[in-house]
């Protein structure tokens, strides 16, 4: 056959991938731009649950060997409570910001392995720390209270990991990121307080520019969900950290938040 046509059923098509602006899209661009908001978000993960899991065992431990109750004598239950969450809280951001550190270090590398061209502007990550330690305070006020409720630490450990799955809802919903990030799904993530953090340092690091208004509705909801959280919490601290191999039952848990 002519020269042309097997040439033609050789390379039938030539495909040109461009972007949304007509430029040209690059597949390791694409690669790199789903690893690191990903590898962001998983460390976030990790270390909300390293942090709040230290939490948690202080809480349980003191109830076991009845330190608390020494404790209790002296300091009120929501300072003592908000204590706890504020100390671990920080050494917690302290790690955090050594992660951080790493990551801005490693990202040029990561651009030149895919030849991407992935940036991280300072404001981005203030407000990934901001997220962080507003996570970590919603998360850490749910797992005071776990242990205070918890006849000991092998409840309170199984009793926790019920919430690991709501951090990581984001992370299973990574394709709609990637592909729209107005869909429904994205702003449902945003506004339920336990999977706003994630949702949010996803949208941060994908968004071509800050969504402004997301970011102002998910911190007030986060806020606001962190100050009922803690009161909350130290009630049910308060009513059933002295309970010793009793299971308080939900009736006394709802009375013990709404009581004044």
């Amino acid at each position: 056959m002519p020269a042309d046509v097997a040439a033609r059923i050789l390379n039938p098509a030539t495909i040109v991938a461009v972007d949304e602006t007509g430029a040209p899209y690059e597949s390791n661009s694409a690669v790199a731009s789903f690893l690191v908001p990903y590898a962001f978000t998983l460390l976030f993960v990790m270390s909300i649950f390293i942090t709040s899991g230290y939490l948690l065992q202080s809480v349980t431990e003191e109830k076991e060997n009845r330190v608390v109750e020494i404790v209790l004598s002296s300091v009120p239950p929501l300072p003592l409570m908000a204590g706890k969450v504020l100390g671990l809280g920080a050494a917690g951001l302290t790690q955090v910001v050594i992660w951080v550190g790493t990551a801005l270090i490693a990202l040029p590398l990561i651009n030149q392995q895919f030849s991407a061209n992935v940036q991280i502007t300072p404001l981005v990550l203030g407000l990934a720390v901001i997220y962080f330690a507003l996570g970590y305070l919603a998360f850490g006020a749910i797992f005071a209270a776990i242990g205070a409720i918890a006849p000991g630490s092998r409840e309170a450990q199984q009793y926790s990991g019920f919430l690991g799955f709501f951090a990581v809802i984001p992370l299973i919903f990574s394709s709609v990121f990637l592909t729209d990030l107005s869909s429904p799904i994205i702003w449902i993530l945003t506004l339920f307080p336990l999977t706003t953090p994630a949702t949010m340092l996803q949208v941060l690091v994908l968004s071509p520019t800050i969504p402004w208004f997301q970011v102002v509705i998910s911190l007030a909801v986060l806020i606001t969900f962190v100050i009922l959280a803690t009161i909350g919490s130290a009630r049910v601290f308060r009513a059933t950290v002295l309970l010793y191999g009793v299971r308080p039952s939900m009736k006394r848990i709802i009375g013990a938040v709404l009581a004044r």
